[in-house]
This record gives C-alpha cells, sequence and structure tokens, in this order.
C-alpha cells in the first residue's frame, strides 16, 4: 500500500528502471532465506511501474467508461425520436383540420405543440452528437481538444436539424396556393403548409437511425471489432448486417414502409382536387387506402389505370415511388434467391435422398426382371400343348424393359459426381485410416516383443551372475 500511494501521489518522480537497478544492487548479495522477502519487493516494483508507465497504455479504451458514454447517447436518440414521433401525430391532426378549415384555433395549439417538440428533438439530437464525439475521444480516436463545431459531426448536425425544422408552422395557417388543373380545366388550391407536411415525413429518418442503433452492430463490442478489422463501423455496415441476418424481414418492412409513407404523401398532394364533387373530379383520395393502392400497384410495376396521380405535385411523388419501387422490387427478388438457395448441407442430404431413391427403383427393376425370367423359364419348361406363347412374349418384352430401365438408372446414380466423389474421399480417408492403424499395431507389437526379449536377456545375465556367486537362482 505504501508503494502504491508513494506512486500515485508522486508519479513524476518515478523511474522504473532506475528503481530496477536499485532492486537488483539491493537484493544481490542476499540467501535463499530472503527469497519470500524478495518476492514481495519485486512485486511492488512491478506495481509502482505500471503505474508510473500508464501512459503507455493510453491506446487501450476504457470499456466501462465507452459503455456509459453509448448508453447515454442512445437515451439521446430515443429521446429525439419520440419528440419527432409526437410532432409527426401532431402534423397529422392539423392536417386534417387545416384541409376542412372546421377549427384554426386547434390548428395554431397543434402546429404550436409541433414547433415546442421539434425545438426538444433538435437539442436532443445534437446532444446525441455530442455523446458520439465523446465515444469517439473515449476510444482515443479522436482529440480531446476537438468539439462538435471543430469535427466532421457538424455537418450531420445540421442536416439533420434541417429534417427537423422541415415541418408546417402556424404562422402559415390559412395562407393558400392557387393552381390550375389541365386533365380537369378545374382551378384548386393548396395550402402552403401542405408542402412542408409532405417534406416532415423526412423525419421518419430518425426511426430508422434508432433501430439501428439499438441493432448489436451499432455497439462498443461491434465498434471495436470494426476497428480491429480496419473497417468502419457506420450506418451502411449496419444495415449490412441487419438484411444479411434477415433479409425476408427487413425486405418486408421496406416494402410496406414504403406503401404507405408514400401513400400518404400521395393523398396530400391529390386531396385538393377532391372539393369538386365525384361527377367533375373523379377518383376519390380522400380515402387514405386509394392512395395506398394507388402507390402499391405503382411500386409493383402493375399499374391498372383505376387510380392514377392528377396533379404536378402528385406525379413527383409518383415519380419518385417508381424510382423506388426498382430498389425495392430487386430486394424481394435477391431475398427470395437467398430464402430458395440451398446450403452445403442441404444440397448433400438432397442428393443423397435422391440417390437412394434410384437405388430403391433400380432394386424394384431388377427385382421384376428376375420374377419375369422365372416365370419365362417356368413357362418354357411346361409341354408343348400347355406352353402360353402370348406370355412368353409379354414376358419377355418386359424382361427386355427391365433391363432397360436398371441400364438408365444406373446411368443415373453415376452422374451424380458430387456425392460419389465424397464417396470416395470417405473410402479413401477410411483406407488411409486402417494403414495407420495397422502400422500402429504393428509396431506396438514389434515394441513388446522388443520389450520380451530385454528381459529375458536380463533374466539370463542375473542367472549367469547367481551362477557365478554360488547363489540360488531366479525364482522364475
Amino acid at each position: 500500500m505504501e508503494i502504491l500511494e508513494n506512486a500515485k501521489s508522486s508519479p513524476a518522480n518515478c523511474n522504473p528502471m532506475k528503481e530496477k537497478n536499485n532492486f537488483s544492487a539491493n537484493h544481490s548479495g542476499e540467501s535463499d532465506e530472503d527469497f519470500p522477502l524478495k518476492i514481495h519487493d519485486k512485486k511492488s516494483f512491478e506495481l509502482k511501474s505500471f503505474l508510473c508507465n500508464k501512459h503507455e497504455f493510453e491506446g487501450i479504451e476504457d470499456a466501462i467508461k465507452v459503455r456509459r458514454i453509448f448508453r447515454r447517447m442512445i437515451n439521446m436518440d430515443v429521446f429525439t425520436s419520440v419528440f419527432s414521433l409526437v410532432g409527426l401525430i401532431c402534423a397529422i391532426c392539423g392536417y386534417e383540420l387545416e384541409f376542412d378549415g372546421l377549427d384554426n384555433l386547434k390548428v395554431y395549439g397543434l402546429l404550436g405543440l409541433m414547433l415546442i417538440t421539434s425545438i426538444l428533438a433538435i437539442i436532443f439530437n445534437y446532444l446525441m452528437h455530442v455523446e458520439n464525439l465523446n465515444l469517439q475521444k473515449s476510444k482515443n480516436k479522436l482529440s480531446e481538444n476537438l468539439t462538435v463545431l471543430s469535427s466532421g459531426e457538424i455537418r450531420s448536425v445540421i442536416i439533420q436539424t434541417i429534417f427537423l425544422l422541415l415541418q408546417p408552422y402556424p404562422f402559415f395557417v390559412g395562407l393558400k396556393v392557387a393552381a390550375f388543373n389541365e386533365y380537369y380545366h378545374v382551378d384548386f388550391y393548396y395550402h402552403v403548409n401542405d408542402f412542408l407536411y409532405i417534406l416532415m415525413l423526412i423525419r421518419l429518418f430518425f426511426f430508422v437511425r434508432l433501430i439501428l442503433n439499438l441493432s448489436p452492430y451499432r455497439s462498443p463490442r461491434a465498434q471495436r471489432l470494426c476497428s480491429l478489422y480496419g473497417t468502419d463501423n457506420s450506418y451502411v455496415y449496419a444495415v449490412k448486417c441487419v438484411m444479411r441476418d434477415y433479409p425476408s424481414t427487413v425486405t418486408l418492412f421496406i416494402l410496406l414502409f414504403s406503401i404507405f409513407y408514400f401513400g400518404y404523401a400521395l393523398r396530400i398532394a391529390e386531396r385538393p382536387l377532391n372539393r369538386y364533387p365525384p361527377e367533375i373530379v373523379p377518383m376519390d383520395y380522400n380515402f387514405y387506402f386509394n392512395g395506398v393502392w394507388c402507390v402499391l400497384i405503382t411500386l409493383c410495376t402493375v399499374g391498372y389505370g383505376d387510380y392514377y396521380a392528377r396533379t404536378d405535385l402528385g406525379r413527383s411523388v409518383i415519380f419518385v415511388v417508381c424510382l423506388w419501387g426498382v430498389y425495392v422490387v430487386s430486394l424481394v427478388v435477391v431475398a427470395l434467391n437467398n430464402f430458395l438457395t440451398m446450403t452445403k448441407g442441404e444440397e448433400q442430404a438432397k442428393l443423397c435422398h435422391e440417390r437412394l431413391d434410384l437405388r430403391g427403383q433400380l432394386r424394384d427393376e431388377a427385382a421384376s426382371a428376375i420374377r419375369n425370367a422365372i416365370l419365362l423359364n417356368i413357362n418354357n419348361n411346361r409341354n408343348d400343348e400347355s406352353q402360353d406363347s402370348d406370355l412368353n412374349n409379354e414376358l419377355a418384352h418386359e424382361i427386355d424393359q427391365n433391363l432397360i430401365n436398371v441400364k438408365t438408372l444406373n446411368k443415373k446414380i453415376e452422374s451424380y459426381t458430387i456425392e460419389n466423389q465424397l464417396s470416395k474421399d470417405i473410402f479413401a480417408n477410411s483406407q488411409i485410416i486402417r494403414t495407420e492403424l495397422k502400422e500402429l499395431d504393428k509396431g506396438q507389437n514389434d515394441r513388446l516383443a522388443m520389450i520380451e526379449k530385454r528381459q529375458q536377456n536380463i533374466e539370463a545375465a542375473l542367472q549367469q551372475i547367481c551362477e557365478k556367486l554360488g547363489l540360488p537362482g531366479i525364482p522364475k
């Protein structure tokens, strides 16, 4: 304890090499009786050297500190996502009230609450990036003097802040943008907040980020492994890992998410035309699932034509859906292909199963040929009057067909080269093992024979010695 306190109190005066020389000089002439004392002094010296040279271990991260900072970062991300969700719910309710023009006071209240939640989300998002910067510092990847402004985090903070600021505002309530639809030759209008309602759906990005941060591929352990193998533990890496582990689930989630996301955006873009009666403007987009149906048939490249975009804003949404649909459909094809692709073990099991079936068919054909040959022989051994020539011809034809089937089945069995090669390898390995066991057995027998021969020589030599000394012989 004294060594420990001295090392902690005055680390600048510590000199391990000097201590080592003093240790050797002080204990060079001691006897073995002082060995326990020397052990104690040596352990004290090693502890003091470790405390004095602590700067040599600065490259090693503190796992407990890293986990603590990572948990704080996850908490900040959870708060960001929760406030984004609350703001999104307020926006959906505010859009319905503003479109119908029922109660502007409630619209002001909802949009004001949404503005407060967005400000809180921006604050917690900034704090999440601060904790992420502290996490990198705790891993000794960044300098302690860096801040969010002086590091590369500021760009992500600005972009994500813009995402959170893309929202409808109370002071835009009641402002309208006039437009003309050439397809139906009618005038209609959008609320200014309608465009912001569509853009606000981008904040669903924060929920995807939270899901990835909660996955094991963004944990401190995953970050250490990526650093060990010289790769970056980014969100792209986490997406690739999750896609590889759960391809069908992730593909289904992306498909459903895209349908409902773009369906709501299409409803906002096309709904202003439905202020006219159905006789003038058909295709009712007041019903949300009509927009979902239109996005679904567009995303899957079907396009029935019963629902389609009629406004420029709606066509812009559908254009994005078409581009995104190519990616989603390719994901579905890849996921289905991965699902149907057999592993090596499954392929070997299937080949073995098919070969066993072929052997069973070969056995049945051979038994049928033998049975027909016996019946033919019995019929031929009868008297000329009792022989049935038609039966002989039929049996002979069946025997020929059996022989042809046997040859065909033999060729099919030989065509399974993989299984044949595997059987050959197993047989060759078994032969090698059998030969090695024989050699070991032979060597063991030779050793036993040598030991017995040596024992006999020793007994003969002892017998001669006893005879010379006049002693009785060695008892058998």
